[in-house]
C-alpha cells in the first residue's frame, strides 16, 4: 500500500501495470485516509484503459458506505469478484458475514481461540533459519561494498555519489539554492526557507568576536529527539539550524497514520531527505552571508550525525564534520529513513566517501570504524581522520 515510489510515478500508471488482468477497486465513500476523489478518478481512467483492450467487464468499483472499515458488503463483494476471476464462479456470496468475535478489547471472546490458529504453536517454535523477519534483504540484496584500492578511490567515491543521487537524492538539483532569510525571531534566532513555503530554524551562539578573528562556522545539525554535539573553542562561529519537522515548525504526529512521513514516501521522498536538503540550503546560505573565505563544518549527533553525513557528501561548501554517535548501520530504527540508500551503501561506506576531507568520528562502533580507517587510507587521507570512543 505505501510503495517506495522512487521514480514519481502517477497511480494511474502503475494500477496501469495490472491491465487486463481482473482489478477490483474498493472504498468507503468517506474514508479519510483514501479520499473518494482519487478514487474515482483512478477508476475512470482505469475503465477507459481495461475498454482499449476489449477488457471492460475485467475491472470493477466497490464503494461502501462508510470509513476506513473492512465492511460486510466490501468483504462479499471482494468474495465475489474472487470467485468470478478464479473459480468462474459468479453466484451470490451467502457465508455468513457476523462478526463471530464479542467483547470490548481485552476481554473478547473467539469461538477458536488465537493461539490455536497459529502455525507453530509458541514462539520456541519457529524455525531458527526462518527468513521472515529478514525479507527485505532477501527481495532486494543489500549493497556490499568492498575498500577501494587506493589508485579506485575518487572512481569509488564518484561512483556511490551517483548511484546515490540516482535512487535517494533523485529530486535534488546538482546544486541546491541558498535558503532565503525571511524573518528574524530576535537578534539569535532567524526563519530561512529553504524550499517554497518550508521554513526552518537558524539561530547562532552570541559572541563578542571580531568576525575578522572568525576562523570556522559550524552548522550544528539539531533536531528535537537528540542531543547537541559541540567541540567549543576560539575563532568558531556556531550556528544551529532545525530542518523541516523540529522546533517551531514540528507537525503533529501519532502512530499510526503518520500522514506526513507516509505521503513523502507515496511521492518517491522521505522527511529525512527534505531535512539534508535544508541543511545544505542552509550551509549555502552562510557562504553567501560570510563569503568564501571562511570554512564552514557540519557537526551532529546520534540521527542528526546522519543527516549531516550525507549533506557533506553532496555539498562542496562544507569542507570538515564532526560525528557523534552515529548508528552502525540504516538498518537502525535510529537511523532517518532514506529510500533505496542499503542498496547503495551503508553508514561505515558513506562516512568513509567523506574522505579526504577532515572528519572528527566519536562513539561509533569500532568494528565499523575500522572500515572508514581502511577508505580513509586508500583515500590517502588517513591523517584526516579523528576516532573517539
Amino acid at each position: 500500500m505505501f510503495m517506495y515510489n522512487t521514480f514519481e510515478w502517477p497511480w494511474v500508471r502503475i494500477a496501469g501495470l495490472v491491465a487486463p488482468r481482473p482489478l477490483l477497486f474498493v472504498n468507503g465513500d468517506v474514508d479519510p485516509i483514501f479520499p473518494m476523489d482519487a478514487n474515482h478518478r483512478l477508476i475512470n481512467r482505469m475503465e477507459t484503459l481495461y475498454s482499449l483492450f476489449g477488457a471492460s467487464d475485467q475491472v470493477d468499483a466497490v464503494v461502501s458506505q462508510g470509513g476506513h472499515s473492512s465492511r460486510e458488503d466490501i468483504r462479499k463483494a471482494t468474495y465475489r469478484f474472487m470467485n468470478i476471476h478464479l473459480k468462474n464462479d459468479p453466484a451470490e456470496v451467502l457465508d455468513s458475514e457476523m462478526d463471530l468475535v464479542t467483547g470490548t478489547r481485552g476481554q473478547q471472546s473467539f469461538p477458536i481461540q488465537p493461539e490455536l490458529l497459529r502455525a507453530f504453536p509458541t514462539d520456541a517454535d519457529i524455525p531458527a533459519d526462518e527468513l521472515n523477519t529478514t525479507i527485505d534483504q532477501h527481495f532486494v540484496p543489500v549493497a556490499e561494498l568492498a575498500p577501494p584500492a587506493p589508485e579506485h578511490f575518487e572512481t569509488w567515491k564518484s561512483n556511490l555519489i551517483k548511484d546515490l543521487r540516482e535512487v535517494t537524492f533523485r529530486r535534488f538539483p546538482e546544486q541546491i539554492p541558498a535558503a532565503r532569510w525571511k524573518k528574524q525571531i530576535n537578534p539569535e534566532v532567524h526563519i530561512l526557507e529553504s524550499e517554497p513555503k518550508i521554513e526552518i530554524t537558524l539561530s547562532h551562539s552570541s559572541t563578542k568576536q571580531n568576525l575578522k578573528d572568525i576562523e570556522r562556522i559550524v552548522l550544528v545539525v539539531s533536531l528535537d529527539d537528540s542531543g547537541v554535539m559541540m567541540r567549543t573553542g576560539k575563532g568558531q562561529l556556531y550556528y544551529f539550524c532545525k530542518p523541516r519537522g523540529n522546533g517551531a515548525t514540528k507537525w503533529t504526529t501519532r502512530n499510526p497514520p503518520n500522514y506526513v512521513e507516509r505521503s513523502h514516501v507515496l511521492l518517491g521522498q522521505t522527511v529525512a531527505e527534505g531535512q539534508i536538503w535544508d541543511i545544505i540550503a542552509t550551509v549555502r546560505y552562510l557562504r553567501e552571508k560570510h563569503g568564501e573565505s571562511i570554512p564552514i563544518h557540519i557537526s551532529g549527533r546520534g540521527s542528526a550525525a546522519v543527516l549531516a553525513m550525507y549533506a557533506m557528501l553532496l555539498e562542496p561548501n562544507i569542507e570538515g564534520a564532526m560525528l557523534n554517535a552515529l548508528p552502525e548501520s540504516h538498518m537502525d530504527n535510529m537511523s532517518p529513513p532514506l529510500l533505496n540508500v542499503l542498496r547503495v551503501c551503508d553508514v561505515p561506506n558513506a562516512l568513509g566517501a567523506i574522505a579526504p576531507k577532515p572528519l572528527y568520528l566519536s562513539g561509533f562502533n569500532e568494528a565499523d570504524a575500522a572500515k572508514v580507517q581502511i577508505i580513509y587510507q586508500s583515500a590517502g587521507a588517513i591523517d584526516q581522520l579523528s576516532l573517539v570512543e
